[in-house]
């Protein structure tokens, strides 16, 4: 190809055609045994064609070939995204792609295939390096080639065992979302084939620490927020039936075989179910007489109306989990709800068989002006902007939370910088994790891990929400395969996840080493700058707010995460 150049680059930034990041002569990466690190090669041509892409087996110090470091390569696939964010601030809410504004970024990254890498002036090829519990502690070389180009790679292995997914000390919660899987593959809901792709997808979602199962047992939980080709965008795993009697049913059938098939692939969390507190106060149902799905409203203002409602479903669901052994680990949830109280006072009033209370998970803001309530919530998590305000009081209740068992996660969401949006830069993700782990948090949640729009391989806009905001995976651009990949902001999450867990069996090992690691995390800072402004979409007048950067402050981020990852390799450095 003409005018071939290759080279290492960082991980931290979008880079495009005319970008021009700082080079490396070669890749040098640090990870433990049982272990997999990311890197990324930026490559630019004058011309537009097919070009070779492989990687030469590793050789150990004392130059013998060494098949317990492997190396897998994939590509950065292009999508497009709107720059903009609708969200609740979109008045009116209209369910229309907004048009214009677009921006095409190499969010996708998908698997190398047959040994070539289409390159149409620039492309970034992204190495994955794996270690095997066999591996010696040491350095192992390799060439990655592109072309006539060649990059050198170093993998630095400490020698400790990486824990696995399953002994996670800090975990992730990304809400999953089956039928949008059968919605994209064209498939019946829990058909067999349905059935084996979600699968893959939550057995991926295991392996980046993924204990909770999302549920749902009410249609549209979350007021139709996302994209659904049937009349009921976002179904229930649980089906309401009202008889012609007037007795209301419910069928578990799809929901157990959810619980059922995350429990095969090691899923082994809550389950969170989705909820009492539907948006728009809508509650579904199948009514026998008419044929027809209808619903009643169950408002938080008229608790008589709302308990009339909700007692046959709980009354039948606390049963059914008792007599499928789930009531232990199954959660009543919550998404961003106000006036919890009365109806966590509600659900107090049933009991199972044990006479035990029924668990409550959500996202709750009020670990200050309501922390009796908040006390009560076992699995809860909190914006980042309120956990910000007053940082060192949301610590001391995390913290203490940690101490009980209890499970505390932060989460991102539409209106907050650092991020994991479409257009955000990758470091934001990695920032996001290490930040909530500063505070001492035991978990990270997002919504979402694969709320999939129409055509995710090819535009990424939502009609309400930041573009990117709904989804962390992929599907293959390969049609034959229904294996999930990751997106760049997936792979910035899952990378400091693994630093996490790192950090925390190093505590374990060398507990001298904890004073350096909370030191090392007390330096992070969160004062990074940014403004509200506004976009206009093409076909409509809605606003779409956005949180604007300055260069200088993502400059800024990503020199500060620099410094944490070089803080975070000097301990590894430590352990023999």
């Amino acid at each position: 190809m003409d005018n071939l150049k290759a080279y290492a680059v960082d991980m931290d930034r979008h880079y495009g055609t005319g970008s021009k990041p700082a080079s490396k002569d070669k890749i040098n990466v640090t990870c433990f045994k049982s272990d997999y690190i990311w890197s990324r090669i930026h490559a630019v041509t004058t011309s537009k064609g097919n070009c070779d892409v492989s990687v030469s087996p590793f050789v150990s110090e004392s130059g013998l070939t060494d098949n317990n470091v492997s190396c897998e390569l994939f590509y950065e696939h292009n999508v497009s995204a709107f720059v903009g964010n609708a969200g609740y601030q979109r008045r009116p809410k209209k369910q229309i792609i907004p048009e214009g504004n677009r921006t095409m970024i190499g969010d996708s990254i998908q698997r190398v295939q047959n040994g070539s890498v289409c390159i149409d002036g620039f492309v970034n090829i992204w190495v994955k390096v794996s270690t095997n519990s066999e591996v010696l502690a040491g350095k192992y070389n390799a060439m990655i080639s592109v072309g006539d180009q060649e990059v050198a790679l170093t993998t630095n292995v400490v020698g400790v065992d990486m824990p696995t997914a399953s002994d996670y000390d800090f975990r992730v919660e990304y809400w999953q979302y089956p039928f949008s899987l059968s919605d994209y593959y064209n498939v019946d809901h829990f058909s067999p084939e349905h059935i084996d792709i979600m699968k893959k997808y939550q057995s991926y979602y295991q392996s980046l620490g993924g204990k909770e199962i999302t549920a749902t047992i009410t249609e549209e939980a979350w007021g139709g927020q996302t994209f659904g080709k049937g009349d009921v965008r976002y179904p229930s795993l649980v089906k309401w039936t009202k008889l012609k009697s007037g007795e209301m049913v419910f069928n578990y059938t799809l929901f157990d075989k959810w619980v059922e098939l995350n429990r095969e692939v090691g899923v082994s969390g809550g389950v969170i179910c989705y909820s009492m507190i539907t948006w728009g106060g809508k509650v579904y149902y199948h009514d026998e007489a008419s044929g027809k799905l209808l619903y009643d409203k169950a408002p938080l203002w008229n608790m008589g109306k709302f308990k009339k409602i909700w007692t046959p479903f709980v009354e039948s669901f606390v049963k059914h989990l008792d007599e499928k052994g789930m009531f232990d680990t199954t959660f009543l949830a919550f998404d961003e709800r106000p006036k919890v109280e009365g109806v966590i006072e509600f659900i107090e009033t049933f009991r199972n068989k044990d006479n035990k209370k029924i668990n409550l998970a959500g996202a709750f803001n009020g670990y200050k002006r309501e922390s009796k309530t908040f006390n009560k919530i076992e699995l809860v998590s909190v914006h980042i902007n309120i956990a910000m305000k007053d940082k060192e009081k949301f610590s001391e209740v995390a913290k203490m939370r940690k101490a009980q068992n209890r499970v505390t996660s932060m989460y991102t969401a539409t209106d907050s910088f650092p991020n994991s949006l479409g257009i955000s830069m990758p470091v934001e993700s990695y920032w996001s994790v290490m930040y909530s782990y500063s505070l001492g948090c035991n978990c990270f949640l997002r919504w979402a891990y694969n709320a999939y729009v129409e055509k995710p391989l090819e535009d990424i806009t939502h009609w309400s929400y930041p573009a990117g905001d709904c989804f962390l995976v992929y599907p293959s651009v390969d049609s034959t395969d229904t294996n999930p990949y990751p997106s760049i902001r997936m792979i910035g999450l899952d990378m400091a996840v693994r630093d996490v867990n790192r950090l925390e069996y190093v505590r374990k090992i060398r507990p001298d080493l904890s004073v350096k690691i909370d030191a090392l995390l007390a330096s992070m800072v969160d004062d990074y700058k940014n403004t509200s402004i506004v976009h206009k979409s093409e076909n409509n007048t809605n606003t779409m707010k956005l949180l604007e950067i300055e260069k200088s402050e993502k400059d800024r981020l990503v020199a500060d995460v620099d410094k944490l990852r070089a803080g975070i390799l000097e301990i590894y450095s430590e352990c023999k």
